[in-house]
C-alpha cells in the first residue's frame, strides 16, 4: 500500500515527461517546416528591377534622377492644374436644388 502511491506517481511522471518530450518534438518539427517555408519565400522574393552590376555596359551621368516602377522608367510629367478628362463640373440647376431641400425634408 505504501509503495502503491509512490508507483503510481513515478507512472503520472514518466508519462508526463512522455509527453513533454512529444509536445517539444513537435514544436521542433513546426518550427523547421516554418523556417522552410520562409527560406523558399525568400527565394521568390525580387529584390530589385535593376538589372545585374556585372551585366552593366555604360554609364550615363545626369541632372536628374530617372524613376522606375515595375522595371520601367517613368516618364518626366510637366507641372499643370489637376484636371480629368472626362469630367467638367456643370452648375447645379434649380431642379436639382430644390430635391435636396425637399428629400431632407421628408427625412425629418
Amino acid at each position: 500500500m505504501r509503495h502503491q502511491k509512490m508507483e503510481m506517481d513515478e507512472k503520472k511522471r514518466k508519462k508526463w515527461d512522455v509527453q513533454r518530450i512529444r509536445q517539444i518534438r513537435e514544436h521542433e518539427r513546426l518550427e523547421m517546416k516554418q523556417l522552410e517555408r520562409e527560406i523558399a519565400h525568400r527565394e521568390d522574393v525580387i529584390e530589385t528591377f535593376e538589372p545585374d552590376i556585372d551585366d552593366m555596359l555604360r554609364i550615363e551621368v545626369c541632372d536628374t534622377v530617372p524613376v522606375s516602377a515595375f522595371g520601367m522608367l517613368v516618364p518626366t510629367i510637366s507641372e499643370s492644374e489637376f484636371s480629368l478628362p472626362w469630367y467638367t463640373p456643370e452648375p447645379k440647376g434649380e431642379d436639382q436644388q430644390q430635391r435636396r431641400t425637399r428629400s431632407r425634408a421628408i427625412r425629418k
